[in-house]
C-alpha cells in the first residue's frame, strides 16, 4: 500500500504511530511532500496502517 498524507507529518506523531504497526522497522516522513515510507519485515495489515495514520490525525489517499 502506498499512500500520502495531505499536509507534512510531524515524525514525532505520525512517523511513532506507523512504526508501532507490527512488523514495521522504519519509518520516514518527507515533511516537504508528506509522502510517508514505510519498511517492513513483511506485508502490514492495511487496515492498521490506515488506523495509525487516522490516530495521529491524517488521513491515506490511495495511489
Amino acid at each position: 500500500m502506498a499512500g500520502t498524507v495531505p499536509k507534512p507529518v510531524p515524525m514525532t506523531t505520525s512517523g511513532r504511530e506507523i512504526g508501532q504497526i507490527e512488523k514495521v522497522t522504519n519509518v520516514q516522513v518527507d515533511l516537504t511532500t508528506g509522502n510517508v515510507a514505510v519498511t517492513s519485515t513483511g506485508p502490514l495489515d492495511d487496515r492498521a496502517v490506515k488506523e495509525g495514520v487516522d490516530e495521529a490525525g491524517y488521513e491515506v489517499v490511495e495511489s
